[in-house]
């Protein structure tokens, strides 16, 4: 079974967010964060720009933070827009060439699989991350290192209807009375949704390091997670294969009090049935463990090929992790922020400040290569299993070998 451990670097900051509580703090006020010349470096700069690839939202909010740097420092900051979906292929085809950019924005699961093709550079750790949730900083961790620092998260939460539903749900038995969704395709299973019941068992994926840190070692191939094969047979009538549109529909017309699902549905619900009467409560746990759901994270990665590694770190440490820079981001895309004060600073937006309390705990989904091996041979055991297979802690049995296969092959 895996355990929680220390997160290493982000271990001081657990601290600091489990008493805030994602509250806001009782300061005095104080004037909005700007971006102030920051310390000077005497290091002579290798190259005269720093070229970023990013996506539409995100170089319209780094516009201030750029020429704030290229007053600082005299190197300018190249916004190149590209496509999400192709910059992982992008930046791993340019590697190691003149064409590779000297950061990039991506998403924390690129992480192990960038980092392991040498496409990307661990990044300077220094006291300028302490203000990250600590899970957030751990999305980025692979092998001990930390390869990029986060500007947003994501993650799901029980959604309920408050007028049905005006408490927190203590007890798993409670939410059965009260009635939940979580939206699956018929004849399959969800890994991503269903992973807060497996982790209710103590069945974590995979083992991890002391700052978080994925290994290619299976964690949930032990009596942890055959317990939560049994349990999913035992109580696959709790959860129907009703879609996404079912379940906004249900929600409406008040026919289903909660949904287990994310930030993304905050909208639909938000024009159905109020912003006033929605509550984002914590998961309640069928097993022995306090449930933990997956958390995404986007953030900025240092390419290898970066021109002037000294100056690049600077630029990530010192502006783009800065309060200021990270309010411009929050404010261009609205996505829940990495970032404690930023967190802060949003306490009117109700979605932010609920799905930043539900995720605090959230496991970072894992990084490393060997994932890739793990959806497809879970979702179709989960889906077996659900739809009613005779042994399901044989078909576990068999999904763990094949996935332990496969990762013997692909090392």
């Amino acid at each position: 079974m895996a355990q929680a451990r220390d997160l290493g670097w982000g271990a001081a900051l657990t601290l600091v967010l489990a008493s805030a509580g994602c509250a806001p703090a009782e300061t005095q006020p104080q004037e909005e964060p700007t971006l102030a010349t920051r310390g000077s470096s005497t290091q002579v700069p290798l190259s005269d720009e720093i070229t970023i690839w990013v996506t539409k939202e995100i170089a319209d909010s780094l516009v201030a933070v750029s020429e704030q740097f290229e007053l600082d420092t005299g190197i300018s900051v190249n916004l190149v827009i590209k496509d999400f979906g192709s910059m992982r292929q992008e930046v791993a085809a340019s590697s190691l060439s003149e064409s590779a950019p000297d950061l990039f924005v991506g998403s924390h699961d690129w992480t192990g699989p960038l980092a392991q093709s040498g496409a990307i550079n661990p990044l300077e750790v220094t006291s300028a991350f302490d203000n990250f949730r600590a899970n957030a900083l751990s999305a980025f961790a692979f092998e001990n290192s930390l390869f990029g620092i986060p500007f947003a998260v994501e993650n799901i939460g029980l959604v309920c209807n408050s007028q049905l539903v005006p408490n927190q749900p203590e007890t798993w038995q409670e939410l059965e009375a009260v009635g939940f969704e979580i939206a699956m395709s018929r004849g399959a299973g969800d890994p991503y949704h269903l992973y807060f019941l497996q982790s209710a068992f103590g069945a974590e994926i995979f083992e991890r390091n002391a700052d978080g840190s994925y290994l290619p070692e299976l964690a949930m191939a032990g009596p942890e997670g055959a317990a939560f094969a049994s349990w999913l047979s035992a109580n696959r009538d709790l959860l129907d294969f009703l879609d996404y549109s079912a379940v906004v529909d249900a929600m409406t017309s008040q026919q289903l009090a909660c949904w287990i699902t994310g930030p993304w549905a905050w909208q639909a619900l938000s024009e159905s049935i109020g912003e006033e009467n929605l509550e984002v409560y914590d998961l309640p746990s069928p097993g022995e463990f306090k449930p933990t759901q997956f958390l995404d994270a986007l953030g900025f990665f240092m390419s290898s090929s970066a021109k002037d590694p000294h100056y690049v770190n600077r630029f990530l440490r010192e502006y783009l992790a800065s309060e200021a820079a990270q309010i411009d981001i929050y404010e261009m895309t609205g996505r829940i922020p990495a970032h404690q004060e930023v967190v802060e600073f949003a306490e009117s937006n109700k979605k932010v400040m609920s799905f930043s309390r539900a995720g605090i705990d959230a496991t970072p989904r894992p990084n490393i290569p060997e994932m890739d091996y793990v959806w497809s041979p879970l979702g179709n055991a989960q889906g077996a299993i659900l739809n009613g297979v005779a042994n399901p802690e044989q078909v576990w049995l068999e999904m763990i070998s094949a996935i332990q296969a496969q990762i013997s092959v692909g090392g």
